[in-house]
């Protein structure tokens, strides 16, 4: 299977969530998939030094899936920018089986486009801004929204009251 991971992580840097998607990433062509990770190239926010020209040397992973850098100036509405380089990257590729992300609006412009989706949740986005709530129901009333992958078994609780998503399409990992 062919797997398009859309990241808002600045890659390399030392957050955690950077670090959480090379391993997914890592885990995934591990099992079998051919992997591109799609990452804001945003300049002043990755780390410099020691092995930063090399983010696969930088996380310890191995070089088993291909990162891709996409444009994203470092301004308030830099996001737009971004996502509208989602948007074609997304147009000119059209060879991937699925779509996996932690950024919200990446993925729904993925199932915007008829990609098949799988949105991860570390968060409650009940509580975030409209636009976000508004952004996650469209999200999850598309046809190309496959799953949600949620890091906890009390997360999973607050997003099955809100009776959008079915217990079958919400999966604790």
């Amino acid at each position: 299977m062919k797997i398009l991971y859309i990241s808002k992580s600045s890659i390399p840097s030392r957050t955690a969530n950077s670090i959480h998607v090379m391993k997914m990433c890592q885990a995934f062509a591990d099992n079998g998939h051919e992997v591109v990770l799609l990452a804001p190239d945003i300049k002043n926010k990755v780390e410099t030094g020691a092995n930063s020209n090399d983010p696969h040397n930088y996380y310890g992973v191995k070089k088993n899936f291909k990162i891709i850098k996409l444009w994203h100036p470092d301004l308030k509405w830099g996001a737009i920018l971004y996502l509208l380089k989602i948007f074609f990257y997304l147009i000119f590729n059209k060879n991937f089986n699925l779509v996996y992300g932690r950024f919200l609006h990446g993925c729904y412009i993925a199932a915007f486009l008829n990609k098949r989706v799988i949105f991860e949740s570390h968060e409650s986005l009940f509580d975030m801004k409209r636009l976000r709530y508004f952004v996650f129901k469209q999200l999850i009333k598309s046809k190309c929204f496959e799953k949600l992958i949620v890091i906890s078994q009390a997360l999973k609780n607050i997003y099955l009251e809100k009776k959008f998503l079915k217990d079958i399409e919400i999966q604790v990992a």
